[in-house]
């Protein structure tokens, strides 16, 4: 089969949709292409990749500079993909935002072209979210009407977290769907058990407000007064913040403890991570956070860190039901610095949800057991 990834705003590296997905479709036995925003050196034999920007076909040779995000510019790249479906005439189109399910939804309305939906996000709520306050809030039924068509239509969903939307209105109607984790390839986040006195402490991705970048400094500095312990950043300080952020660590007198080290390829980031003892998801309340499933849990797993994630998300009941962490309030510094002393000092129980972590990885969460799921749901979809 022939099957078309469409991304308006993912990057062709980015490790959900190439580096995972299409990359088990081919050795599956399709052939898959991915246009999609092309943001450094890259390339992923045998999937074809294009640039959505420049329709090249793109290698590991290729620089391209000045990349952005806007929704201006995403939207100018829907008539681009439409182009390059015309080229490819695939079997199949896979659509990985809701700009993207919109086009498929069309190309299926006009071409007769099946798709599927691979949603990672709450779009039923980011979406309204990106307009103008003025017509934010009429557009929340207007978006959750425009996802029920596209589920409708579809050939079938997938999607990274049960909580989101158009997930379970699939289940509900009874279109085809599966729930495909964003785990990792487990070779690369190998499984480590360190023996060190001091404590390595990890957040890894992005870190923003929402994610709860102040509330992990601050409870730090709480537990610096009793505890050693090392603060490793793997990824990247939101722009907004970065400068709040790294001043924030001098106020706290944080210097010695934190490691930034900002961002790394894919593939390395397990080799740093197999450090650390204790990961952080310290989420704050917002729709997102509570219904998503993020990379980093199952990463922390896959290397052995007990988790600490937020009270009443998905991910957090996770993690208590696998016994793989802990779950606290991480909207309060002081929950949060409890929650780490309580790991610090107990190193049995930390070891002990360390592996119960790996072993539920290597038996249900890990990619190759994704990647089974989704030879199953692509095969049933009968194209």
């Amino acid at each position: 089969m022939n099957i078309l990834f469409i991304c308006a705003g993912h990057g062709l590296d980015d490790d959900r949709v190439t580096r995972k997905k299409a990359l088990s479709l081919t050795r599956m036995g399709h052939r898959v292409t991915v246009c999609a925003q092309w943001r450094r050196p890259y390339s992923e034999n045998p999937v074809e990749l294009y640039d959505v920007d420049t329709m090249q076909l793109v290698n590991e040779e290729t620089r391209l500079d000045n990349i952005t995000m806007s929704h201006v510019l995403r939207a100018k790249r829907i008539p681009k993909l439409l182009k390059l479906y015309k080229k490819a005439k695939p079997d199949l189109i896979v659509a990985h935002e809701f700009e993207t399910a919109c086009l498929a939804w069309w190309i299926k309305k006009w071409y007769g072209t099946p798709y599927v939906f691979d949603s990672h996000e709450g779009f039923e709520n980011t979406v309204p979210l990106a307009l103008p306050w003025v017509i934010r809030w009429a557009a929340f039924p207007v978006v959750r009407f425009i996802l029920r068509r596209i589920v409708r239509a579809s050939a079938g969903i997938t999607a990274a977290s049960a909580g989101i939307y158009v997930y379970q209105y699939a289940k509900r109607i009874g279109r085809p769907a599966e729930l495909i984790y964003n785990s990792a390839p487990l070779e690369y986040f190998p499984y480590a058990e360190s023996a060190a006195e001091s404590v390595t402490i990890v957040h890894e991705g992005n870190l923003t407000k929402d994610r709860g970048a102040f509330e992990m400094l601050d409870a730090l500095a709480i537990v610096a007064q009793t505890r050693k312990f090392r603060f490793l950043v793997l990824g990247t300080i939101s722009k907004d913040i970065e400068d709040a952020f790294l001043e924030k660590i001098k106020n706290l007198g944080l210097q010695e403890q934190v490691d930034v080290r900002g961002r790394l390829p894919w593939d390395e980031f397990g080799q740093i991570e197999k450090e650390g003892m204790i990961g952080l998801i310290c989420f704050q309340k917002t729709y997102n956070c509570k219904i998503g499933m993020p990379n980093k849990l199952f990463d922390y797993m896959s290397c052995g860190l007990a988790v600490l994630a937020l009270n009443g998300s998905l991910s957090g009941d996770f993690v208590e039901r696998e016994k793989c962490g802990i779950a606290v309030d991480t909207t309060n510094p002081s929950a949060i610095a409890e929650g780490l002393t309580k790991l610090i000092d107990d190193r049995d129980g930390l070891l002990g949800m360390a592996r119960n972590g790996r072993k539920a990885i290597e038996e249900k969460y890990g990619w190759p057991c994704m990647e089974e799921l989704m030879l199953k749901f692509y095969g049933s979809l009968g194209i």
